[in-house]
Order: structure tokens, then sequence, then C-alpha cells
């Protein structure tokens, strides 16, 4: 999903640059949801390869008995997920 954003911003930044805005206030919104995407998209790449890092090595690792607790933290300027837990 991140990647879809990411793409996108780009395709705002072409639009930018290709393109002709009759006012500064929609040239403007253009760059702001194109930095918006760009945020979201790289947020969306890092939190899919930390997933993936993380199933890889829950995976491969041996494990007689896993306690993992997710944590989703969310706040105005953005959020976080972490992984707290034991493999024994």
């Amino acid at each position: 999903m991140g990647t879809v954003f990411y793409v996108q911003s780009r395709g705002k930044l072409s639009d930018l640059n290709n393109n002709e805005f009759p006012t500064l206030a929609e040239a403007e919104e253009v760059r702001d949801s194109g930095k918006r995407s760009q945020t979201i998209g790289v947020v969306g790449i890092g939190v899919g390869a930390a997933a993936i890092a993380a199933g890889a090595l829950m995976y491969f690792l041996p494990v007689k008995q896993t306690n993992v607790q997710p944590s989703v933290t969310l706040t105005p300027q953005g959020g976080g997920l972490s992984f707290a837990g034991t493999w024994q």
C-alpha cells in the first residue's frame, strides 16, 4: 500500500512540473497533496519492510513458546507500531 502512495506522489510532482495552474492556491494544493502522499508512502513501505522482517525472524528462529504483544500508537503527527515479546 505504501508503494501506491509513493507512486502517487511522483505523479503529483510530474503534474507540478508539466502543467500550468490558474492560481497559486491550486498549485500549492497539488504540492501539499504530493508531500502527504510521499510521507504516507515512505511510512507504509517502512512498516511493510518491518513486518516482513519480523515475520521472517519469527518463522526462521526455533521457538518453543512465544509471547508477542503488538502495540500501535497514533498521534496527529504520525504513528508507530512496535512489538514486544520473548522467544524461548
